[in-house]
């Protein structure tokens, strides 16, 4: 006799997250790609944080006000219109390639982005800390020098630039590259025009090459 069995049922998207009410978090399943129903937004009532997972791609401008915090991982490349009023930290994936089309909230302090530079060119004034987790490369992307004036902590894997004389927001208290080619002919780091507010800096030199004429 032979007994036949059946795969079991996939997950509804309105039960592909895990929910941490203590820690008011949600994380979505890597699977979910949206969209956040208004079932799903139903529940974010106590929710500070929302984690969303590899394949999410779908809209974000109805999560509520109250949410402090927002990670979005690498397929989410949707174009936002609005943000959460009273969001104070936010990470990007490496697929989003556009800017913010609206304005950014006003407790907004830290900034993760991956491979998107587009958003350097409208980041808010008050912006008070920036990780870039991939490349840096000022002749290719919008210079340094366009980093917000009040920015306290600047954390970068990988920067190509002639120099850091005067580039930086002249309020930097904590400078941390990971690799620095340094791309001027005498191959030197001048550090005497670093802003005079740093109290903390960690620049992986090994990686400084020199000037090399095309």
């Amino acid at each position: 006799m032979t007994t036949l069995t059946t795969a079991p049922a996939p997950t509804p998207p309105e039960l592909q997250y895990n929910y941490y009410p203590k820690k008011h978090l949600v994380i979505f399943w890597n699977d979910f790609k949206g969209p956040l129903t208004p079932n799903i937004l139903s529940k974010l009532v106590k929710i500070r944080t929302i984690v969303f997972g590899r394949e999410f791609n779908s809209s974000i401008d109805e999560l509520p006000d109250w949410i402090e915090f927002i990670k979005l991982n690498y397929k989410f490349q949707q174009k936002i219109n609005k943000l959460p009023a009273k969001l104070i930290k936010m990470e990007f994936g490496s697929s989003y390639q556009h800017q913010i089309c609206c304005n950014w909230p006003p407790h907004i302090k830290t900034i993760n982005i991956e491979d998107n530079h587009h958003l350097i060119e409208s980041l808010p004034p008050y912006l008070e800390k920036m990780i870039v987790g991939n490349k840096f490369l000022s002749k290719e992307q919008p210079p340094i020098s366009l980093l917000p004036l009040n920015l306290k902590v600047l954390d970068i894997c990988c920067i190509k630039i002639d120099n850091l004389d005067s580039v930086l927001p002249p309020t930097l208290e904590k400078l941390y590259i990971n690799e620095l080619y340094i791309t001027s002919k005498d191959n030197h780091l001048e550090t005497k025009f670093l802003p005079k507010t740093l109290v903390e800096t960690k620049i992986n030199i090994e990686k400084v090459i020199p000037f090399q004429d095309d």
